[in-house]
């Protein structure tokens, strides 16, 4: 094999490698890049369901004087006497879910009896975390938790007293309609609320959650993946809603249409991959065209030399440059100047010895 084959065979060999080293280095960046992204998704969507849930909590805390400032409601609470109680509470709540601060208003005594419950009439003892700790702290509780039907509601729980002493809480309640609707006008996503059984309990396009069929985590995990329907991509944010106890309720499920983004991100890969090829493809091509020149005068002189070889003394070495080849040629140059004055010499000492034999020849005629 040629030198110069083998010299192309190891640039290529070590551009190949360092291709693979940079392709591995390119997606571990990649990946680093988009787990900084996914996290940024993440934290962004928490944050904005936080901020939605607080204000939506703050907004019926403001309105807990419609009930603490009612003396009926109190009496009625203090008695425990479930019709007084009706007739005092129900104005207030047609007050309160009228101008849209909540959507259900419960009362319960000191041992957790529900004695009011608009705008359904349930009644009875719950075990519901924050009406306990409410009862318990005698402080306004607050957070999201399951009705004694299991359906989740934004709840402020606030202790209501006659006289100094507690007599009973006040529930407002609030569904998640209405921070679902928020949480679309301000992400641009599909929001949905996935129970803890895999039952939807709020959407704001059920059809597309069917269509897209996440793979939810476990309860209290956080996933961000990427789902292709044909022409469509979409993106599948989950962050778990807790509870009173920071125990994991439910899944809040954020599905976002990432087609336009993805699209973009392929034609930048793509168009990166295709200019590094070209580039990979230039730089090889500039490489062999610089061997193929370097080596042209050591092919000439190697020419020479066999021509040389083979009787033809007329053949010329042109003078090299610095470089190593050009150090070559100059010997080799030197050496074929060399043997055509040793050749010529002998031709010149032959001639000599034939003219001396002449003359011999003739002194002894």
């Amino acid at each position: 094999m040629l030198l110069r084959t083998r010299i192309v065979l190891s640039v290529l060999a070590s551009t190949l490698v360092l291709m693979v080293v940079m392709a591995v280095s390119g997606q571990m960046i990649v990946g680093q890049v988009e787990a900084r992204f996914k996290e940024a998704a993440l934290e962004g969507k928490r944050l904005l369901w936080d901020k939605i849930v607080a204000g939506q909590i703050d907004a019926m805390e403001a309105a807990m004087s419609s009930v603490t400032r009612d003396r009926e409601i109190r009496n009625g609470l203090a008695r425990r006497n479930a019709a007084q109680l009706w007739e005092s509470a129900s104005p207030a709540y047609k007050r309160l879910s009228t101008g849209g601060v909540l959507n259900r208003l419960q009362m319960a005594d000191l041992e957790g009896n529900i004695l009011f419950s608009a705008p359904d009439r349930f009644q009875g003892k719950t075990q519901r975390q924050l009406i306990s700790k409410a009862l318990s702290s005698g402080k306004i509780v607050r957070g999201i938790e399951a009705d004694d039907n299991g359906r989740l509601y934004m709840q402020l729980t606030f202790p209501l007293l006659k006289r100094g002493k507690p007599v009973g809480v006040a529930v407002y309640m609030r569904d998640l309609k209405g921070a679902i609707a928020d949480f679309k006008k301000g992400d641009g996503a599909e929001v949905y609320v996935v129970g803890a059984s895999g039952d939807l309990a709020y959407a704001t396009d059920e059809g597309l959650l069917k269509k897209v069929k996440p793979r939810l985590p476990a309860q209290g995990e956080e996933s961000h993946e990427i789902y292709h329907f044909g022409e469509r991509t979409y993106s599948v944010t989950t962050t778990p809603i807790y509870g009173p106890s920071s125990e994991p309720l439910a899944h809040l499920v954020a599905v976002d249409d990432y087609t336009s983004s993805f699209a973009a991100q392929s034609r930048v890969n793509i168009t990166s991959y295709g200019v590094a090829g070209v580039v990979l493809f230039l730089a090889i091509m500039a490489f062999v065209w610089y061997i193929k020149r370097a080596f042209r005068p050591l092919e000439e002189a190697v020419a020479t030399l066999e021509g040389i070889a083979q009787g033809d003394l007329t053949r010329q070495i042109e003078a090299g440059g610095a470089d190593e080849i050009g150090k070559l040629q100059n010997a080799m140059a030197n050496t074929v100047r060399g043997l055509r004055d040793i050749i010529h010499q002998i031709q010149e000492m032959g001639s000599h010895l034939a003219g001396s034999s002449s003359a011999m020849q003739r002194i002894a005629a």
